[in-house]
């Protein structure tokens, strides 16, 4: 499967297909291959795995052939353009991909846990993702044939 065939895939196949390298804190590197658990073992540690914007503009500038400062500008704007769509209180649908809803928390009443003195907890904002049915089996190798 080529990225330019699912438009809607293509940052998930650059991160599904490319290793990435994973530097621990010894300075080893190792190389982390496509498909992978979401942990990996490196020694007697466990590392997660975390996929940096810098990660995302390289694979976009390898995958398209773009520079790399056209790269970061196209990733920066896609990101601005997903903040302030979700600062506007918008919910944003990415087909293919999943959801993001901005939800309204009402003000609770709450306890200190170090107190035990009860207090209000204010009203917020927070940020829900659900990814779709296709990311879903994705990450767990399905291809929903059955």
């Amino acid at each position: 499967m080529h990225a330019d065939s699912h438009p809607s895939h293509f940052l998930l196949l650059l991160i599904e297909y490319q290793p990435l390298f994973l530097y621990d804190r010894w300075d080893s590197i190792s190389i982390v291959r496509p498909k992978a658990d979401k942990y990996r073992h490196i020694g007697e540690k466990s590392t997660r795995i975390a996929v940096t914007k810098a990660d995302i503009v390289e694979r976009i500038q390898n995958s398209t052939g773009m520079t790399k400062k056209d790269a970061s500008e196209a990733v920066e704007c896609f990101f601005d353009t997903l903040k302030a769509t979700l600062e506007s209180g918008e919910d944003i649908k990415i087909a293919r991909f999943g959801n993001f809803v901005v939800k309204s928390k009402t003000a609770r009443r709450g306890r200190n846990p170090q107190t035990g003195e009860e207090i209000t907890i204010e009203s917020r904002q927070v940020l829900t993702f659900k990814a779709s049915t296709v990311l879903r089996q994705a990450i767990n190798g399905d291809d929903g044939s059955e």
